[in-house]
This record gives C-alpha cells, sequence and structure tokens, in this order.
C-alpha cells in the first residue's frame, strides 16, 4: 500500500443537503502508511482536520439537466513537495434554496385562463371549440393538491378528442442563444365532449417531487 491509505472527507452528522447562509461543517480524514513530507511534514498515522464553512446567502439550487448543471462540492488537497503529485479528494453537497410563495402577491388567487380552437375546411369556417380553465390556486409546493376546474363548450359539429391536462416543467439555459426543455411531470385525462355540446371537468394534480 502506499503512503495514503485513506484520504476522504465527512459532513458533520451524515448531511447532504443545506440551505444558503448556513454553515458547513465537516472533517477530512487522512491515514497514512509512512511519513508524507508535504509544506511541512506528516507523520504515519491517522489525521483528522476540522473544517466550516458559510454557505453564500445567495447560492443557487443545486441543479442537474440535460443542457446544464449547477453541482455544488467541498475539495481537499495535500499539497505535498515540489515535483511530487498532490493527492486530492472531493465531496459533493446539495443546496436547496426554495421559493417563498407569500412573498408573491395574489398567490392564494385563482388563475383563470381561456382559449379557442376555430376549425375551417376548405377556408370555410365550421365551428370552433371554447376552453375555460382555472385553479384554485396560483402557485403550490411539492405534495399539494392542484385542484383544477375546466369548461369546454364544442361549437362544432364533430367529438372532440379526450381532454388532457399536463403539468409541465419549463427549464430555460442561455449560452449563446436560449435552449428551453419542457417535460410532463403529471397529467390527468377525462372524456371528450359531443358535438355542439359543453361540459364541466374536474381534476386534482398532486404536485410531485422534481429532482
Amino acid at each position: 500500500m502506499g503512503r495514503v491509505q485513506l484520504f476522504e472527507i465527512r459532513l458533520s452528522h451524515g448531511r447532504v443537503v443545506y440551505s444558503p447562509g448556513e454553515p458547513l461543517t465537516g472533517t477530512v480524514r487522512v491515514r497514512l502508511g509512512a511519513q508524507l513530507p508535504f509544506r511541512g511534514s506528516l507523520p504515519a498515522g491517522e489525521h483528522s482536520f476540522p473544517f466550516q464553512f458559510l454557505l453564500p446567502a445567495t447560492a443557487p439550487t443545486s441543479f442537474e439537466g440535460p443542457f446544464g448543471r449547477i453541482v455544488h462540492q467541498v475539495r481537499a488537497t495535500i499539497d505535498t513537495a515540489r515535483f511530487s503529485k498532490d493527492h486530492k479528494c472531493s465531496l459533493v453537497f446539495y443546496i436547496l434554496s426554495p421559493l417563498n410563495l407569500n412573498s408573491i402577491p395574489d398567490i392564494e388567487q385563482p388563475n383563470v385562463a381561456s382559449a379557442t380552437k376555430k376549425f375551417s375546411y376548405k377556408l370555410v369556417k365550421t365551428g370552433s371549440v371554447v376552453l375555460t380553465a382555472s385553479t384554485d390556486l396560483r402557485g403550490y409546493v411539492v405534495g399539494q393538491v392542484l385542484r383544477l376546474q375546466a369548461e369546454i363548450e364544442n361549437q362544432s359539429g364533430k367529438d372532440t378528442s379526450p381532454v388532457v391536462a399536463s403539468l409541465l416543467q419549463k427549464v430555460s439555459y442561455k449560452a449563446k442563444r436560449w435552449i428551453y426543455d419542457v417535460r410532463t411531470i403529471a397529467e390527468v385525462e377525462g372524456a371528450g365532449v359531443k358535438a355542439w355540446r359543453r361540459a364541466q371537468w374536474q381534476e386534482q394534480i398532486l404536485v410531485p417531487a422534481l429532482p
């Protein structure tokens, strides 16, 4: 075995998730099979070096996506003598900076939107479908139930396809140009609406946790 038999970082209490502004504490553990010269000298045996950092209050939430990621990690280096290879180790931890929904005006008010789809055949209008949808709030947290109501008025002579409501996650990346990653994270489906009929639809979506 070499001189450095163990070189690792351990965070206090085994924590891996932190909030901005919190102290990050832990220990660097080293086990040497023989004396290791560096900027000084470290004898053989086991050694522990405690550390503490204050995480910035503006630290962003950890994130990993197809076009980018935000990773936080602690690194330790044994700066050995000249012409010798330095020893390095690192440990990834996660920062979660939740958005305070209470700071958003009218967050507890219902959210309403409507859309109209017109149909035509050979430049002749054949009808339209009017959809009005609403949610009970304008913002939600993980595990909360989103209550959805919709009214569909079919002003055409054809039955509609099934009604689908999707909860989407949209992430925007910017380098030289904007790139958007949109994915469905929850979905509910209801029956279609008959020709010249009106229907009301109520559903619930449980807001899932996201990676």
